[in-house]
């Protein structure tokens, strides 16, 4: 898949009906759950934004989804017709010392599997890579020192003979935190080569509204790179939805339990697996989600989500284009 058609809006158009079901109010499972397996980290990347959510957690000692709730998690989502599991974080998800079996349930039971990892740990896992539909590596560095200074680490390295070692055995993606300490030409030259050594898609992200916004308009391009606009842009001008859409057909499963409306709000929590079933506490998600105004969200990562909902699905522009 090409970098274009993987970050393409139109891609909420195959799901379609499923959306409009949602919408409708039938009570059908989640297309996607982001289950955070743990929060806990190695890495102390100084940009991380749910650190004090997984401070909290890990203060609480709540900080690890148990195995058996994490498997019992995969079965009622595979009998409530969910598509995608992503293992992402909070934390780094192949800290928990299960992953290997959550990760093969996930497969044997049929789901799309993909995988958020800062990749030190991947060589412990690289067995059990080849069964993820796909594994993003948070790079955000073209060398030793640039990874010290974004992820307060030192494997690098590590990092990178893992990657070499995983290319080809499922689909790999880069991503690549643009700030001032990584975002010069030779930075970027060196990150891209590297990408197309592997065989990786890769998407920068710009830390800040300030810089490097005029990055894109000099960083060499092919067509499996990727540049997310700032975040201001999302604020102000792909806000023009009506409601969180993202709400009603994904969520996100945290490592304490809680079943949320998104990894930014933590806060609106729809339930918590270990004092009811999944089912239960999806049925009910949409009294949380009326508490929620997109336009007043501090920030959105589904904010490019949204608005194809809103214009391919609820509009239905999509429609409109195709006859």
């Amino acid at each position: 898949m090409s970098s274009a058609a993987r970050f393409s809006e139109l891609k909420v158009v195959r799901w379609h009906e499923r959306i409009n079901a949602h919408l409708s109010g039938d009570n059908i499972g989640p297309i996607r759950v982001n289950i955070d397996l743990t929060n806990l980290c190695n890495h102390k990347c100084f940009f991380c934004e749910p650190v004090a959510f997984r401070e909290e957690t890990i203060r609480d000692k709540q900080h690890t989804l148990e195995t058996e709730k994490a498997i019992e998690l995969l079965y009622h989502l595979q009998k409530m017709g969910t598509n995608t599991i992503g293992f992402s974080g909070g934390g780094e998800p192949l800290i928990h010392h299960d992953f290997g079996l959550i990760a093969t349930c996930a497969n044997k039971l049929g789901f799309k599997t993909y995988l958020v990892t800062n990749g030190s740990f991947l060589r412990r896992w690289m067995h059990v890579m080849p069964l993820m539909t796909n594994v993003r590596v948070s790079l955000d560095a073209s060398n030793p020192e640039e990874h010290a200074k974004m992820h307060g680490g030192k494997d690098f390295d590590q990092i990178i003979e893992s990657l070499r070692e995983l290319s080809g055995k499922t689909e790999l993606g880069i991503s690549y935190i643009l700030s001032e300490h990584n975002s010069s030409p030779e930075s970027l030259l060196w990150i891209q080569k590297f990408a197309k050594e592997i065989g990786a898609f890769i998407q920068f992200k710009p830390l800040t509204e300030d810089k490097p916004s005029e990055v894109g308009g000099w960083f060499p391009r092919n067509e499996e790179s990727h540049l997310t606009e700032k975040r201001r842009t999302d604020v102000l001008y792909q806000r023009e939805f009506s409601q969180c859409y993202a709400g009603l057909s994904t969520c996100v499963v945290s490592a304490n339990g809680d079943v949320t409306v998104c990894c930014d709000r933590r806060d609106l929590a729809y339930g918590n697996i270990y004092q009811e079933s999944f089912a239960e506490i999806w049925a009910k998600r949409r009294d949380t989600l009326s508490k929620v105004s997109p336009k007043l969200c501090q920030r959105c990562l589904m904010c490019d989500f949204n608005k194809s909902v809103q214009d391919n699905v609820v509009d239905d522009k999509a429609k409109t284009w195709l006859v």
